[in-house]
């Protein structure tokens, strides 16, 4: 599942941009504003950004509108968390971050599936570097491949 995980969120966001209901188009917009805002306080370590970042992730797999791509809601909570414990999360947010957040929500609001899945893969790619960066978690297992 984690070989293959830019693929099927990025897939999730062009489908949302297509399939997405007024209100989960708003949801995005609002997640993305939010995570800004936090991230503009300096509090990208915080649960409460994590958690915003989780459900605007977890909004645009149930967006979708394609059940297996749902069902991915705790695999993308789980890489999330395990990206914040090991480090990954500054209290000042990238704004390149911040900027796929806004235009993958914007992509997604404007129906524009193309753009959703180009800018949500520029979001993912980077999240991937930086797990594949770490091979070793604290026990000295290796890490699986993302």
């Amino acid at each position: 599942v984690f070989k293959h995980f830019p693929l099927e969120t990025t897939g999730a966001a062009r489908l949302a941009a297509e399939h997405a209901s007024d209100a989960q188009r708003s949801d995005l917009i609002m997640l993305a504003e939010g995570l800004r805002e936090m991230g503009n306080r300096r509090l990208g370590t915080t649960q409460e950004y994590l958690m915003t970042d989780v459900r605007f992730h977890q909004t645009l797999l149930r967006a979708s509108g394609n059940e297996m791509l749902a069902a991915l809601e705790g695999v993308v909570e789980a890489v999330l968390v395990g990206r914040t414990r090991l480090g990954f999360s500054p209290d000042l947010p990238l704004a390149e971050v911040l900027d796929h957040h806004d235009a993958t929500a914007r992509a997604v609001m404007q129906r524009m599936p193309d753009a959703a899945e180009v800018c949500c893969r520029s979001l993912v790619t980077r999240v991937r570097r930086e797990l594949a960066s770490v091979r070793r978690d604290g026990m000295g297992d290796p890490m699986p491949e993302w």
